[in-house]
């Protein structure tokens, strides 16, 4: 009925068939895999670029801490050389070599300590106001800052 020719045809035109379905099969699964590709590809772009501003902004903040740490050093530098500035004024030493005891003293000159620690407090409470955020008063502003905290004034008058 058939002859061996025509089932040799039959079978490489089943052979094309199958090969041309295949590639279409292919080339449709690459157009897939391609359009899947695409779209990771613009989401990793996206990616990449909302890291970079992320980074940009950690620069930023680590410039802006950076610069309030030097600040802040530079207040506690100040705040300690008036602590200094403080305590040699307590620990005054007599001619003889030694440290004055302000009980003893405050014993022997009542009233002028008295004096002397009333007119301090009010210098250490007007410190406390202005580094709380009250305004500097004209003698303030006009060269006689505050002697408990005059790095404090002049940190504030700079401000301004």
């Amino acid at each position: 009925m058939f002859g061996i020719s025509t089932i040799v045809k039959l079978v490489l035109v089943l052979l094309i068939i199958g090969s041309l379905l295949a590639a279409g099969w292919y080339v449709t699964s690459m157009r897939e895999q391609l359009a899947i590709s695409e779209s990771n590809n613009e989401k990793y772009e996206k990616a990449v670029l909302d890291q970079q501003l992320l980074i940009r902004q950690i620069k930023e903040d680590v410039q802006s801490i950076q610069k309030a740490n030097e600040e802040l050093a530079e207040v506690v530098k100040n705040q300690n050389k008036d602590l200094n500035s403080l305590q040699e004024k307590f620990n005054k030493r007599k001619a003889d070599g030694t440290v004055r005891d302000i009980g003893k003293l405050a014993i022997r000159r009542t009233k002028s300590v008295e004096k002397r620690i009333n007119n301090a407090s009010k210098k250490a409470i007007r410190c406390i106001e202005l580094a709380s955020g009250a305004p500097l008063t004209d003698e303030e502003i006009n060269g006689k800052p505050n002697s408990e905290c005059p790095s404090l004034v002049s940190r504030i008058l700079a401000a301004q």
